[in-house]
């Protein structure tokens, strides 16, 4: 295992800027403000362009609008920032576990008599495993320039590491970014998006991207500009993504996830088409060698080739390609570039926001989503409820697909995104929560931009009125409102709860002045509902 802390200055020469691909790229030193941010701190020398250090991993590229839902999930769990608990030791324990489950002839037995193989995500970490072992046997890590695609915290990144590679690690998210870097001081950071590298062409002998290829936007981008990014003979390996026919729509993967519950508590998975994973890779093919295999496969085609169910399966990427495009689920490739490709690197073209002005909102998830809240797209702000159809927008903030009820259900929590005018005091709405085995109620928060703004226990199996003064938001400027409930019994079923009859109340204000003077005097609530002040 290496522990040879990377030369940076090694990978800095390989750097381009992802707006306009030029090489010179000046670091003026600045030095971090109170809250971890280097503004500016690097700049283009041909287009002008300013990247910044957020908490000390350089950013090269700018947050899209397609990024908000991910930005609205990261402000939201900042308090998981600094908890993640993934080091070097917790990967190797992991990896020595997954070797010795694999090599066990009774694995059932195996997992009875260790408890740590009793974790929930243990079949999730050893097809990961099994994948990236099986694709990548036979290939010589050691002193290679190999960039991890899609880092998150690190554990993919620190196996490399294990295998003796000098390894470059892109995450888009600063908190990941932060606790990787902390953590894994051997690994040069760098945040950035898959879909305009931040790196030269042929810079690399290998690219990894495991587990991380459905979740982005733009799949046959990610994969042209990993491509890009290695030298003649250098092989790129995706593993464990999901992925669907390409004859299905979205509305597949709506109905797919409805009821997922890290899908509903905001994880942006995806399933997408067949054609999106293979585009890129036919486009180029005179180019490549491509193996590709599966498993958790389904359809016709899989079940006549008998290579159905878990296990892991190659086929011949020129002639069963039609054929696997009408089945779905898990694909990994094993893509090693032949000859020079000569493609032209994608630049970066439109922004939203910064990463040094997003990271600098990261002490407080009440300034983020309140700043957040101001860039979500029109067509999702006062969008009618309980609504007709489903929306990828709507179910990544909690919201199951609606029916032809009056109300619409929610997971744990869930978000509107709202503006009033400066006459709309106040909102209401009617929530009920589900009865809990152990006989106790369960508890309603609501939070409008992040700041509590009520915590009650809540009165199961009967719809209850919640009245919630807005005059803390601004007029005219969108603010998230956001449910939550807190439940003995996580489960989906026990944890939803159902909401109807969202309106915005005009009121006046010796009215509430009134209610408010009730309320503090004599502990009653107006019309007998909860009336929640701000």
């Amino acid at each position: 295992m290496s522990n040879t802390p990377f030369d940076t200055r090694l990978i800095d020469g390989f750097l381009q800027c992802p707006h306009c691909t030029s090489p010179d790229l000046n670091d003026n030193r600045k030095r971090p403000d109170a809250s971890g941010i280097s503004h500016e701190r690097y700049v283009c020398q041909s287009c002008h362009a300013a990247f910044d250090t957020v908490f000390g991993v350089p950013f090269f590229g700018a947050y899209e609008e397609a990024d908000l839902l991910g930005l609205i999930e990261i402000a939201a769990n900042i308090d998981n920032r600094g908890k993640f608990g993934v080091t070097p030791a917790t990967v190797e324990h992991w990896d020595g576990m997954l070797e010795a489950y694999h090599s066990a002839d009774d694995k059932a037995q195996f997992v009875a008599s260790r408890r740590d193989a009793q974790s929930p995500f243990l079949l999730n970490r050893y097809y990961e495993w099994l994948e990236v072992k099986t694709l990548s046997a036979g290939l010589d890590l050691k002193g290679k320039l190999v960039l991890d695609l899609g880092a998150g915290l690190g554990f993919d990144s620190h196996r490399l590491t294990m295998r003796g590679a000098q390894v470059v690690a892109l995450e888009c998210s600063p908190i990941l970014a932060e606790s990787g870097a902390k953590e894994f001081p051997q690994i040069n950071w760098y945040g950035g998006f898959s879909h305009a590298l931040p790196f030269r062409s042929k810079t690399f002998d290998a690219v990894f991207c495991n587990a991380a290829l459905h979740h982005m936007r733009n799949i046959s981008a990610a994969m042209s500009e990993a491509i890009r990014v290695l030298k003649v003979g250098g092989t790129l390996i995706t593993t464990c993504d999901s992925y669907r026919p390409s004859s299905h729509g979205e509305e597949r993967e709506l109905k797919t996830f409805d009821a997922s519950v890290p899908v509903l508590m905001g994880v942006n998975e995806r399933t997408p088409p067949f054609s999106e994973f293979v585009d890129t890779l036919k486009r180029l093919s005179p180019s490549l060698s491509v193996d590709l295999y599966t498993h958790n496969l389904s359809g016709e085609f899989a079940s006549s080739q008998g290579k159905s169910g878990t296990s892991l399966n190659r086929w011949d990427f020129a002639t069963d390609q039609d054929a696997l495009s009408e089945c779905g689920g898990s694909l990994a490739f094993k893509v090693t570039v032949t000859r020079d490709t000569d493609i032209p690197a994608l630049n970066q073209k439109a922004s939203l926001l910064s990463a040094g002005t997003f990271g600098g909102w990261l002490h407080d998830s009440k300034l983020a989503l309140s700043e957040l809240a101001t860039f979500v797209p029109v067509q999702y702000v006062n969008s009618p409820f309980p609504g007709r159809h489903q929306t990828k927008f709507e179910l990544l903030n909690g919201w199951r697909a609606p029916t032809m009820r009056s109300h619409r259900t929610a997971y744990r929590r869930a978000r509107w995104f709202l503006s009033r005018d400066s006459k709309t005091n106040t909102l209401s709405f009617q929530i009920k929560t589900r009865r809990q085995p152990t006989g106790k109620s369960p508890t309603i928060e609501i939070l409008v931009n992040g700041i509590q703004t009520a915590h009650f226990q809540a009165i199961p199996d009967r719809f209850e009125k919640i009245t919630v003064n807005l005059t803390g938001t601004t007029p005219d400027k969108p603010f998230a409102l956001e449910i939550r409930i807190f439940a003995d019994d996580e489960s989906l079923e026990l944890s939803s709860f159902d909401v109807k009859r969202r309106t915005p109340i005009r009121c006046n204000t010796l009215r509430n002045r009134m209610v408010k003077r009730c309320e503090r005097w004599f502990g009653l609530k107006a019309e007998q509902t909860r009336h929640i002040p701000r």
